[in-house]
């Protein structure tokens, strides 16, 4: 375990701390957290929309999130990371997002 580098009043090197957080908001700048139907958590582009559909595309080592047009046309919303959902989630024939 490491300890932070800054204790509760805010002294010591707080760098680590400092670099943490720029990379936390950097990753999630403009990306929402939502729930699929078989509950997997995702984080999305901030578009992301109930009835959206997670998936793999072939051959692809991402996760994409789809949003159907018609029965068998989609849009690409953008990538996305969904916890759970790339060790074996993946087969699922599909999995919507809920919320």
């Amino acid at each position: 375990m490491a300890a932070l580098g800054v204790d509760a009043h805010g002294n010591g090197n707080s760098k680590p701390y400092d670099d943490w957080v720029r990379s936390a908001n950097g990753a999630t700048r403009h990306r929402v957290l939502a729930c699929t139907e078989k509950g997997y958590f995702v984080l999305g582009h901030m578009v992301l929309a109930k009835g959206d559909v997670l998936c793999i595309l072939w051959g692809g080592k991402l996760c994409f999130c789809l949003r159907p047009l018609t029965k068998d046309k989609y849009l690409l919303v953008g990538e996305c990371y969904a916890y759970g959902f790339m060790n074996g989630g993946s087969r699922d024939a599909q999995v919507r997002v809920r919320s």
